[in-house]
């Protein structure tokens, strides 16, 4: 289980607090839907969840063992933004590349064509980008992955073939999935409970929302 107990952050000893006392437990097999206003600090809550970044206090475990004591990292993390995270001067079998032959099988199973391999990130759509993102996390066989808003800028059509291809690979590969987003109806068809992140929902994971009608 991916567990964080009475996480604390800020940027600086003088900033206010990002965050305040939040946890979250999420199981393998299990997909959890995150949602909170704007500016109440999710992103930097899964980029602490993720080992992004260091909590200023409390605690985040990976199976039964401690964030902070190294070795392999197995939460993952899919952003909203794919083309902030890859290299703009690798072509597209490099970046596959840095995440190992599996990521290549990935990147067929989420539909990505021959043809992209040889583009620059900027060559390809949005869309585009967010499958070879998918296919770089999924590569890294995590045992978590965080997906914050990864559909939001993308069209129906591809929403749909994106979410249905990595519900499936997380029930096969029984991985813990959170999913961070304001959709609430989406959150409701994907996720198995969703939970609540700021002052008025603080501390322990809890189903906070009511499922969409």
């Amino acid at each position: 289980m991916l567990t964080a107990r009475d996480v604390r952050f800020r940027y600086s000893p003088r900033a206010p607090w990002v965050l305040d006392g939040v946890g979250i437990d999420i199981r393998p097999t299990e997909t959890v839907g995150l949602r909170a206003p704007s500016g109440t600090g999710k992103t930097t809550f899964a980029k602490i969840l993720a080992g992004y970044l260091e909590p200023s206090a409390g605690r985040v475990v990976v199976d039964d063992v401690p964030a902070d004591e190294g070795g392999p990292h197995t939460v993952q993390m899919v952003f909203q933004h794919p083309e902030l995270t890859i290299n703009p001067y690798f072509r597209i079998v490099k970046a596959l590349s840095e995440a190992g032959e599996e990521a290549h099988h990935m990147a067929t199973i989420l539909g990505v064509e021959k043809g992209w391999l040889s583009r620059f990130p900027h060559e390809l759509s949005c869309g585009e980008l967010q499958r070879i993102a998918l296919a770089r996390a999924l590569g890294r066989r995590p045992r978590y992955l965080i997906a914050d808003e990864p559909t939001a800028m993308l069209d129906a059509i591809t929403q749909a073939e994106i979410w249905r291809f990595l519900l499936r690979i997380v029930e096969e590969r029984q991985i813990g999935l959170l999913v961070i987003g304001h959709d609430v109806p989406l959150l409701g068809r994907v996720c198995h409970r969703i939970v609540g992140l700021g002052p008025a929902m603080r501390g322990m994971d809890r189903k906070a929302l009511p499922e969409p009608p």
